[in-house]
C-alpha cells in the first residue's frame, strides 16, 4: 500500500511545520515538573499518533527497537554499575539517581525516539531531502554540492526501501525451510543458516552496482522536492499545538487546575 494512503491525514503536512510539531513534542517533557502536564501531554500524543494513521506494526518494531538501542543497554549500564559497586565497594559506583529519575529519563528518551518514528514514518523521503536542501543553503554559498550529497542518500534509501522487504522475505523463508525440515543435528543447521546469511551479503554487494546506476540516472531535482505551504489543515495543526502549549503553561505556572 502506498506511503501517502496510509499516512494521508498527518504526511499532508508541510514538512516544516511537521518537523517543528515534532521538535516541540520531543522536548516538552525536559520542561514539565507537575503531574497533571504529563496526563495532558500523553492525550496529545495519542491524538497525533490517531492523527497520523501509523500502522500498529511500526509501533511495535519502534518500541521493539528502543528496548533494543536505548533500554537494554541502559540497564545493563546500572547492572554494571551496582556490580562494580558490590564488589569494590568504591564511592564511585554509588547509585546518585532513584528510580523515579531513572524512569523520567527513560520516558524522556521514549519520547525523542517516538516523535522521529512519527516524523520519518510519515513524511516522503522527497520532502525530508528537499528540506534539507534548503536548510543546508549556507553551504552552497561555499560551494559545497550538497545537492548531490543529498541525491545520494535519497537513491539508497529508495533501493533499500525496494530491496529490503525482498530481502527479508527470501531470508525468512530459507530460514524457515532449514529450521522446519526434517530432523537434523544442530551443527548441520547452524552451517545452513550460515550459508544463506553469506548469500545474503554477498547479494547485498552485488546489488551496489545498481545502487550506483540508479545514482547516475537520476537528476537532483526529482528527489529534493519541498514547497512551504500554509492550508486549512497547517493552521489546525498550529492551533492545536498552542493550544497544548497554553494549558501546560497554565498547569505548571498554577494559573489554571489545581494540582
Amino acid at each position: 500500500m502506498d506511503r501517502t494512503t496510509d499516512y494521508r491525514i498527518f504526511a499532508d503536512l508541510d514538512g516544516l511545520i511537521k518537523f517543528v510539531l515534532v521538535l516541540i513534542i520531543a522536548t516538552l517533557p525536559f520542561y514539565f515538573e507537575k503531574e497533571v502536564s504529563y496526563g495532558i501531554f500523553l492525550a496529545y500524543l495519542l491524538a497525533v499518533t490517531l492523527a497520523s494513521g501509523i500502522r500498529v506494526r511500526t509501533l511495535l518494531l519502534s518500541a521493539a527497537s528502543y528496548a533494543i538501542i536505548v533500554l537494554i543497554p541502559y540497564l545493563f549500564g546500572i547492572l554494571m554499575n551496582a556490580g562494580l559497586y558490590y564488589l569494590t565497594g568504591s564511592a564511585a559506583f554509588v547509585w546518585q539517581q532513584g528510580y523515579q529519575e531513572m524512569l523520567l529519563r527513560l520516558f524522556r528518551l521514549f519520547i525523542i525516539w517516538y516523535a522521529s518514528i512519527l516524523y520519518f514514518h510519515t513524511t516522503p523521503i522527497e520532502t525530508i531531502l528537499g528540506l534539507l536542501d534548503r536548510l543546508l543553503f549556507p553551504l552552497k554559498l561555499i560551494k559545497l554540492p550538497v545537492q548531490d550529497y543529498l541525491k545520494v542518500v535519497g537513491c539508497i534509501v529508495m533501493e533499500l526501501k525496494g530491496k529490503g522487504e525482498e530481502t527479508r522475505t527470501s531470508f525468512l523463508g530459507n530460514a524457515r525451510n532449514l529450521v522446519g525440515g526434517k530432523a537434523s543435528r544442530l551443527r548441520s543447521k547452524i552451517k545452513g543458516l550460515s550459508q544463506i546469511i553469506v548469500a545474503v551479503l554477498v547479494d547485498s554487494f552485488q546489488k551496489l552496482d545498481e545502487v550506483e546506476d540508479h545514482i547516475a540516472q537520476t537528476k537532483a531535482e526529482e528527489l529534493l522536492y519541498y514547497r512551504f505551504r500554509m492550508t486549512l489543515r497547517e493552521g489546525m495543526a498550529a492551533s492545536s499545538l498552542s493550544l497544548l502549549l497554553l494549558m501546560i503553561y497554565m498547569v505548571e505556572k498554577g494559573n489554571g487546575w489545581v494540582i
